[in-house]
């Protein structure tokens, strides 16, 4: 062949073997971007929350940050169902297996116990936790009582002792410290004064309460409360007035609602205890999110009960089965 045929026979060769390392080039860079596009879609699918429609999105909202357990010895905690923090940050447990509020440091270190076995008023199964300045109010339904302990844990006095049709849940305080407490027996929501006086009582009139747990009182004194016993959250005005009913929906209807707190934006945090997973709502019962565990943090839950949230947003839930505080953070 002629020279200048083989030349030309060599550069379409090299130009045919450019093209060819061009293109798997190209697929490599293309096969390695769908790797990556796997990882980030399995990286979203770790923290998967649902939403109202039955559908999920990426969880833009609350993270796990760490648990409180108390450790395996005498310190660790047995089904707790409510925890909250005091103006020095210190956690509050309300220890339902051990019938005592345990103590730790805003770290997790025990400190020590409230209405324990040697207590001069020893609980039977603390449920609900208010404080009142550096009072402590503990809801008994075990014993049908509300016990006061100092914040050293000395037990001061007794506001309920085994009234008729009366038995004490959730305990919430109010800025002008009026103290809030559901009763589950009663089906009602019972208001005193920081002395102890009953105010009055507050019943949802248009739709009866069945079992109320969790509640959380808005600035003008109306009440959400969580109805374990219907299987719904409703706000109720300080007359009795109820002015909204929602359960999550037909395709994620609430299994049991027993805790319940609002935080700063007024999104609504239900315990959806026998659904093992926390649900979000807006003030109108819009599902917003929910969200059940952090695989990688072994955060899934286990009847979770009550949650509380402080003024930063940290959200604390009682993770009953699991013996664990779980805290949240946004």
């Amino acid at each position: 062949m002629h020279r200048g045929g083989i030349g030309l026979l060599k550069q379409m060769g090299q130009s045919f073997n450019y093209l060819l390392r061009m293109w798997f080039t190209y697929m490599k860079v293309k096969h390695l971007l769908l790797v990556f596009f796997i990882m980030a879609i399995a990286g979203i699918a770790a923290v998967m929350v649902f939403t109202g429609d039955g559908g999920s999105e990426k969880a833009a909202g609350p993270r796990f940050l760490y648990e409180i357990t108390g450790g395996n010895g005498d310190n660790g905690l047995k089904d707790p169902v409510y925890a909250t923090t005091d103006k020095q940050g210190r956690i509050l447990v309300a220890d339902s297996g051990r019938r005592r509020v345990a103590v730790f440091t805003a770290k997790g270190r025990f400190l020590h116990e409230i209405g324990g076995p040697k207590s001069a008023k020893p609980l039977s199964y603390p449920y609900g936790i208010g404080l009142l300045g550096d009072r402590v109010l503990v809801a008994d339904p075990g014993a049908d009582a509300l016990y006061e302990y100092s914040a050293a844990g000395k037990y001061e006095k007794t506001w309920l002792n085994h009234q008729e049709g009366i038995q004490p849940a959730q305990v919430f305080v109010t800025n002008d410290k009026e103290v809030y407490i559901t009763d589950m027996a009663g089906k009602q929501i019972l208001v005193f004064d920081k002395a102890g006086s009953l105010i009055k009582t507050i019943k949802s009139r248009q739709v009866a309460l069945g079992s109320p747990q969790g509640l959380a009182v808005t600035d003008d004194g109306s009440v959400w409360v969580a109805d374990g016993g219907n299987y719904n959250v409703k706000l109720i005005s300080p007359t009795g007035e109820t002015g909204k009913v929602f359960d999550g929906g037909p395709k994620q209807a609430l299994s049991m609602a027993k805790g319940l707190a609002v935080d700063s934006k007024g999104r609504i945090y239900v315990a959806d205890t026998l659904a093992n997973l926390v649900r979000v709502f807006d003030e109108d019962g819009n599902s917003l999110a929910g969200f059940t565990a952090e695989p990688e943090e072994k955060t899934n839950f286990n009847m979770p009960v009550g949650i509380f949230i402080d003024d930063d947003d940290k959200i604390y839930i009682a993770d009953q089965g699991n013996n664990r505080i779980q805290v949240w953070g946004y």
